[in-house]
């Protein structure tokens, strides 16, 4: 139920497609070892997640909204929230993911009516944990993940009152929830991220990406620079640099120009420059100390 991870496995909608734990527990431990610029890609789940930063420092951010966090401090995140986080310098991130059912024992429980389906769909999206205004809290994902990596005797338990406790905890901290309207312009984020990840392997324009949502080019152009900061052709490249990236890694014995073509870059040199400028070294360099 613990591992040790980097990447993220999304479908074409960008959502995460990693089954976390087990049908009859479903909660899961990650630690991520991340160096300075690495990125986890926007994507989204059905699960709860709490980050803490083991050492280093992280930028997690969901539509709107970027969040610092450093060593000791945790970042929430709701359930169906797009969201990223890059690292600032080299990190560890241990990560929890959990169905909310696993505290409420089912949708349609009393646990569920009274606190989880409000928390899940008006509550919050993403919450800051601070380990010095927020000590309890802060204890709490330490001992979620402590648990699940010793695994000692009834660490389920632990883990599930852990968890529970967290869930009210941001109970508290957002009182009175209600059920919002889902935002349209994350409905057509996630139109168009899928459209971006079905071809970016190929000739993409901007025309291309907006006809996903239904929308014009101006109208793509400011819902990207919206809810995640960046234009859709940033987005694009950015893309297509990390699966060049992951690539190198898992891959070595696939070539650098076969790299380059796989992830929709037209010749050799230009995905050199490029990556060059994401990653401060060449695809050669990356390759060499990350095999």
């Amino acid at each position: 139920m613990f591992s040790t991870v980097c990447k993220v496995n999304v479908n074409s909608a960008r959502r995460e497609l990693q089954e976390h734990g087990t049908p009859d527990f479903p909660c899961g431990a990650y630690e991520l070892h991340l160096d300075t610029g690495d990125e986890i890609a926007w994507h989204w789940h059905s699960e709860f997640e709490f980050d803490t930063v083991v050492s280093g420092g992280m930028e997690f951010s969901i539509p709107g909204e970027r969040v610092l966090v450093g060593p000791g401090d945790s970042y929430a995140v709701n359930a169906n929230v797009l969201h990223t986080a890059r690292a600032l310098e080299p990190s560890v991130v241990h990560a929890m993911v959990y169905s909310p059912s696993f505290v409420s024992g089912g949708m349609d429980t009393a646990i569920a009516r009274r606190y989880i389906r409000p928390l899940m769909e008006g509550g919050f999206t993403g919450a800051l944990i601070s380990a010095r205004g927020e000590a309890a809290a802060a204890a709490l994902c330490r001992a979620s993940f402590s648990a699940m990596a010793s695994e000692p005797m009834g660490f389920e338990l632990i883990v599930r009152e852990s968890l529970s406790r967290l869930c009210l905890h941001l109970c508290g901290r957002f009182p009175g929830a209600r059920p919002s309207r889902r935002d349209p312009d994350t409905e057509r984020v996630q139109l168009m991220l899928s459209r971006i990840r079905e071809s970016a392997d190929g000739p993409l324009t901007l025309s291309d990406i907006a006809g996903a949502a239904g929308v014009g080019e101006r109208e793509c152009q400011r819902t990207f620079k919206r809810l995640l900061g960046i234009t859709p052709k940033q987005y694009l490249i950015k893309y297509r640099v990390s699966q060049a990236a992951a690539l190198l890694g898992d891959e070595p014995g696939k070539s650098i120009a076969d790299i380059a073509a796989e992830c929709g870059f037209n010749s050799s040199s230009v995905f050199s420059r490029t990556f060059r400028d994401y990653y401060g070294m060449t695809p050669r360099e990356y390759r060499a100390i990350n095999r």
